[in-house]
């Protein structure tokens, strides 16, 4: 008899059966009330006067000029982001042992966001099927249209920081727009990197810092005509790339989106 409960104890299905008891009694003990007042389980996250009025200073120290309304939006959402994370980060108490505590968290926090994405590879259907649904980002080009933001000259930190605001600004009503430029154009006024470039770039998404024969330029491509799409085989690094890159995206995206639905936001204007 002890034989056979020694053996049934052994069994690796009844180790994953206890183990799967063992986290639902834990997650059932500690669940939220789902009958509680929404406000009783949401903290609230805020954005002062004073600390809009210190976003719009500091960005027009750095930048030589006041944030325009989508530039200000960016900059409220990225603050409030950072309260997000730093309050996630004191909550699972990475605190501990550190100096530097907010740069520091917040790097803390930025690496476990990116590190939830699946790091498998894709097989070759999955990547197929990723260029076929975005062909003509594999395409040749002709005569494409973008938005363009100029500086003359950029720190390497500020180059990042408005690159970053730029990922949350959705208003391009202040952009210059240039429309319709063949590859030749382009190159004759920008030069060959610039053109090299928004030529191999997603559509509909903002680059980082590009030199030109002008200075420095942040391009959004906004649409372009093609001619005959590129070989899967000739683009498959490029495809393998893309396809991660937008895995990981998401997977940040929904995390944070997760992590902000924990809080009440409130933001004085």
């Amino acid at each position: 008899m002890k034989n056979i409960i020694r053996n049934f104890i052994r069994e690796p299905l009844v180790h994953f059966l206890l183990l799967g008891a063992f986290i639902y009694l834990f997650y059932s003990l500690n669940a939220v009330d789902k009958n509680a007042p929404v406000q009783n389980q949401k903290q609230e996250i805020s954005l002062g006067k004073n600390e809009i009025n210190e976003l719009k200073r500091s960005y027009a120290s750095e930048f030589h000029q006041k944030p325009d309304a989508s530039i200000l939006s960016a900059l409220i959402k990225k603050a409030l982001e950072k309260k997000i994370l730093l309050q996630e980060a004191y909550g699972l108490e990475l605190y501990k042992n550190d100096t530097k505590i907010d740069n520091i968290l917040l790097k803390k926090m930025h690496f476990i966001l990116n590190s939830t994405a699946s790091q498998t590879q894709p097989d070759e259907s999955e990547l197929k099927a990723y260029y076929t649904q975005h062909i003509k980002d594999y395409s040749q080009r002709k005569n494409i249209s973008f938005y363009l933001i100029h500086f003359d000259s950029l720190s390497k930190k500020a180059q990042k920081d408005f690159y970053e605001l730029l990922q949350k600004s959705s208003n391009f009503s202040a952009y210059k727009e240039i429309k319709k430029q063949t590859k030749e154009q382009i190159r004759s006024r920008f030069g060959n990197y610039f053109t090299t470039t928004i030529f191999q770039a997603k559509k509909e998404k903002w680059l980082p810092a590009l030199p030109s024969k002008k200075g420095l330029e942040f391009v959004y491509l906004v649409d372009y005509d093609t001619l005959e799409p590129y070989p899967f085989e000739e683009v498959q690094e490029r495809v393998l790339q893309d396809f991660q890159t937008q895995r990981r995206a998401k997977s940040r995206q929904k995390t944070l989106k997760q992590m902000q639905n924990s809080y009440a936001i409130r933001v004085q204007k």
